[in-house]
């Protein structure tokens, strides 16, 4: 689902953070970073080692993250985030979730690239990119986009976050698209239990599970991001780590069968 990060200038970051969030969602790696005025992209970074070699001299400014964990599209530079919106690279965004209400048959571009191209762009370079500021067009695309979360910086330093409220912010005033930035927590099996029966009561809804992952982990102390394990492994384990998006889809498709 990605993980976008915004920090402001001259808040750093612990290093090991990036290096969390680039495991987690380890498909691409870029940033945007606002220096002199201007504004810096560098994307298509597969390799953590390369993310932080080019992120380094940008560490204390002000700058939008975005780590990608592949949903729709090629891993490839084209898909990585952010992505330039006006003609004049003095706007971009970089988006976390799954716009359903995009369809193409462009199969080797992800929804966030075609998001931009045929929805954002066209508008943006029509109008001008203080249309990201009128409350119409921030109404329209909230509609749009749904559970999705955007965010967008211009050259003068002014950033518009869209789902702000979902994500979470931290103490220096960072921001969080997700959770998957934390570090790596256990949980017990009784608190399995107690989160499948949640789970299983609700109807299964993929744009959705992630925001009931977030919810329903900070009651549980996740987020958990290492590799899923069977049914049996959790049966004979007190505690069993597991990647939350397998977690959620498991106890929803087979809750029922253990608790």
């Amino acid at each position: 689902m990605c993980i976008i990060i915004y920090k402001p200038q001259n808040v750093i970051l612990e290093k090991a953070l990036y290096e969390r969030s680039f495991e987690a969602n380890p498909d691409g790696a870029g940033f945007v970073a606002r220096k002199n005025g201007l504004l810096i992209l560098r994307k298509g970074l597969l390799h953590f080692k390369d993310f932080w070699e080019a992120f380094l001299e940008y560490e204390k400014d002000q700058a939008i993250i975005h780590f990608r964990i592949k949903t729709h599209g090629k891993i490839q530079e084209e898909n990585c985030q952010p992505f330039w919106v006006d003609m004049g690279r003095s706007l971009c965004f970089a988006h976390n979730g799954i716009i359903n209400n995009h369809t193409s048959n462009k199969k080797d571009k992800s929804d966030s690239w075609e998001f931009n191209e045929e929805i954002l762009k066209p508008l943006v370079n029509t109008f001008g990119k203080a249309i990201i500021k009128e409350r119409a067009f921030q109404y329209l695309i909230s509609e749009y986009i749904g559970y999705s979360k955007l965010a967008f910086m211009d050259c003068d330093g002014e950033v518009l976050i869209f789902g702000k409220d979902k994500g979470i912010t931290g103490k220096s005033g960072e921001w969080y698209s997700n959770s998957s930035y934390q570090k790596v927590q256990q949980f017990s099996w009784r608190q399995g239990l107690r989160l499948a029966d949640i789970l299983k009561k609700e109807r299964y809804n993929e744009d959705l599970e992630m925001d009931r992952a977030d919810t329903y982990g900070q009651e549980f102390d996740l987020p958990i991001y290492e590799p899923p394990v069977t049914l049996k492994q959790i049966q004979e384990s007190q505690t069993s780590p597991l990647k939350r998006n397998d977690f959620v889809k498991y106890l929803i498709n087979y809750g029922p069968a253990f608790v």
